[in-house]
């Protein structure tokens, strides 16, 4: 009965995914078009990622060094989230954004989320609110320290995880993330070949200015 149920389970999907075929290259089309705005590409890239798809057909994972890799393909889009921050020194930074641009296509978009505003922050702490995972609260607390002749900031980390009937484990790691300034930023994309084609000061598609705290950057390969 089980295995009857997988099969007729199977079935329904790949019916699902036969019903989105067309939709899904329309959009990928629209995607691809260096005609369509930015707002638009991003609004039909949420869109095809909604549509039903076999995931395990369209996500591989991949473990290896953000500054040294090779994967044998292109790709018409490379989101590098605010994790870029770890890479401390400038030729770890300059490395992986020559990796990125390898492996971006002719008319392909990188998408680059820095926060230039920490650069200019007190030291300080916060502490998340807790969320619950499979049954277990988890809460993690931050304190920050920046050394700016340096341009990094220290971090001391407390995370408490608090399992049903029993006491609290606390967990203490420490990190350390770069601190970006905005001329350097544009020095660095300048050198790994990328130009601005957008930005913005968050995914809201604020405005972003000199003195905004976030940078979301649009990019592309320049064409000399």
């Amino acid at each position: 009965m089980a295995k009857l149920s997988m099969v007729q389970r199977e079935k329904k999907r790949e019916k699902m995914v036969k019903k989105f075929e067309a939709k899904r290259a329309e959009l990928k089309a629209m995607i691809k078009n260096p005609n369509v705005s930015f707002e638009e590409r991003m609004e039909a890239q949420e869109k095809l990622q909604k549509l039903s798809v076999d995931a395990k057909s369209r996500v591989t994972f991949h473990k290896g060094d953000i500054t040294d890799f090779n994967l044998d393909k292109t790709f018409s889009l490379i989101i590098i989230p605010s994790t870029f921050k770890f890479l401390l020194t400038t030729d770890d930074q300059l490395a992986c954004l020559r990796c990125v641009r390898n492996h971006l296509q002719d008319d392909g978009v990188f998408i680059l989320d820095l926060y230039p505003g920490e650069a200019f922050e007190e030291d300080g702490a916060f502490t998340t609110a807790p969320i619950e995972i499979d049954g277990v609260m988890v809460t993690k607390s931050y304190k920050y320290t920046n050394d700016l002749n340096t341009q990094l900031r220290h971090w001391d980390v407390v995370l408490e995880v608090k399992k049903p009937g029993r006491k609290v484990d606390r967990i203490e790691t420490k990190s350390i993330t770069s601190l970006f300034l905005t001329r350097e930023i544009d020095l660095l994309l300048k050198v790994s070949g990328f130009h601005i084609i957008e930005e913005y000061g968050g995914w809201d598609f604020s405005l972003y200015k000199p003195d905004t705290y976030r940078r979301i950057m649009v990019l592309k390969s320049r064409t000399e």
